[in-house]
């Protein structure tokens, strides 16, 4: 199992957020450098274009939401995603908007998302290459959304951010998306350590190439695993420590997981804050997700997890 430069994450309260720029936080673990994990030392050598940007300012000791909204004139069959990575950023998120609405920065919430994820970014976020001949695809006329989860300590802040991409010609391409699996379920009693429990299951056929395991803050163990339909076994793809200040991707064999077959994601919390803790967006509330990338593209909807979604 090789650990990438993509993340989905958030930055924790008053912490600095990860630079951008072209040093991958962990070069895949094959020594070659370059964050894509195949060796080819490819990652970083096509050409970066802004896909999506704007410029934001936070007063001293604020919590906010800020998006960014514009159409994509043409088709892209994205290879490769890359944050700015600016300080404060809590997390990023890019999805395809579906609303309507019209193109320009505004202030949002932790809900304005759409269904159709494209990719995330926060602590520890740097270059994604896909595997050769697998890209999301970006159709022509789409309104891309950009969320940005932001954070100010003492000081008041400006900051800019946006995503970069890699693009590669249509022809042979099978077309990627990104989901989540997990659980909605969050409730982590003081004072004891915790394991919570999700499942997705797949409605149809699908090659799972990399996993992003997401907690907040009291996290301390992740494991996902996968299950064919009606046996008792789980293989682990993916069991380690978690580390809040160190969100990554994890890019793994990939996995053929069959209509009907499962992905399993356990988390595991210490709860040390004298309080009862639930699910939220904030650094102080817990998740308990497993993002991954899977191709073909089927999905409709951006989670496969157990339980209410509040958000």
């Amino acid at each position: 199992m090789k650990c990438t430069g993509l993340v989905l994450s958030i930055l924790v309260l008053l912490a600095p957020g990860c630079g951008g720029g072209d040093s991958p936080g962990v070069d895949g673990g094959d020594g070659d450098g370059d964050g894509d994990g195949d060796g080819d030392g490819d990652a970083d050598t096509g050409t970066w274009t802004t896909l999506i940007e704007r410029d934001w300012s936070l007063p001293p000791n604020i919590e906010d939401y800020k998006c960014m909204r514009v159409t994509i004139p043409e088709d892209l069959y994205v290879s490769a995603f890359r944050t700015l990575g600016a300080d404060g950023e809590h997390h990023t998120v890019l999805s395809i908007d579906n609303s309507g609405d019209a193109d320009g920065p505004f202030d949002c919430d932790v809900g304005t998302l759409a269904d159709d994820m494209l990719f995330a970014s926060g602590i520890g976020t740097s270059t994604y290459a896909f595997p050769p001949d697998v890209a999301i695809r970006i159709p022509a006329g789409t309104k891309v959304l950009l969320n940005l989860h932001l954070y100010s300590a003492e000081v008041a802040i400006d900051g800019h951010s946006g995503i970069q991409i890699q693009t590669v010609d249509p022809a042979g391409v099978t077309e990627a998306e990104f989901i989540f699996g997990g659980t909605f379920n969050v409730y982590l009693p003081k004072g004891q350590e915790t394991t919570l429990h999700g499942e997705c299951v797949f409605d149809q056929q699908a090659t799972v190439v990399a996993l992003w395991p997401h907690q907040h803050r009291l996290g301390t163990d992740h494991k996902v695993t996968y299950q064919a339909n009606g046996s008792p076994d789980e293989t682990i793809l993916h069991d380690m420590p978690f580390s809040f200040l160190e969100q990554l991707f994890y890019e793994i064999e990939p996995v053929v997981v069959n209509a009907g077959d499962s992905i399993h994601t356990y988390c595991t919390w210490f709860n040390d804050t004298g309080g009862v803790v639930y699910i939220g967006e904030s650094s102080d509330s817990e998740m308990c997700f497993t993002g991954f990338y899977r191709y073909p593209k089927f999905a409709t909807e951006k989670f496969c997890a157990q339980g209410i979604n509040p958000f």
